[in-house]
């Protein structure tokens, strides 16, 4: 499924709503290995609100790591 999404997200072919929908999916999968497709959404895509949920995506993930981290990995 994550790769799924990612694929959508960077399409330029899929439809505003799909790149959207897209990146708030993979905010819930909340998978690491999602950073760099996110970071290219977030520097390439022509919408703004995309570039933004790609950007927020980022930081949501990078703090869920942040937090595991903390707790000791658990």
């Amino acid at each position: 499924a994550r790769k799924a999404l990612e694929e959508l997200a960077v399409d330029p072919e899929s439809y505003r709503d799909v790149r959207l929908g897209s990146v708030i999916g993979l905010r819930f999968i909340g998978s690491p290995a999602s950073i760099p497709v996110l970071e290219r959404v977030a520097k390439e895509d022509i919408v703004c609100i995309i570039r933004e949920a790609a950007q927020d995506t980022i930081e949501d993930i990078r703090l869920a790591q942040r937090e595991i981290a903390a707790r000791g990995g658990k």
